[in-house]
């Protein structure tokens, strides 16, 4: 059995309002054909709940922007 390194995986994304830290996908082959299935952690930059958010993209620093994105959207909508 394999096991993966989990600290290889994860990712760090700082960003003006919040940190966005994206763990890349098991199952990813051929980075940037074919999608995969990105689980992101958002931490709001002044203190809050951690926003966990599943993203599918091609690469981990698109997941990160697009989760922020939403993150902003569901936020501002509440």
């Amino acid at each position: 059995m394999r096991y993966r390194n989990a600290s290889a995986s994860k990712h760090r994304y700082e960003f003006g309002t919040a940190t966005v830290f994206v763990s890349s996908p098991t199952t990813m082959i051929l980075d940037g054909l074919i999608p995969g299935k990105f689980h992101c952690d958002i931490h709001p930059a002044g203190g809050g709940p951690v926003v966990k958010l599943d993203v599918t993209d091609f690469y981990p620093w698109r997941a990160a922007n697009t989760a922020l994105e939403t993150y902003k959207k569901m936020r501002y909508e509440n």
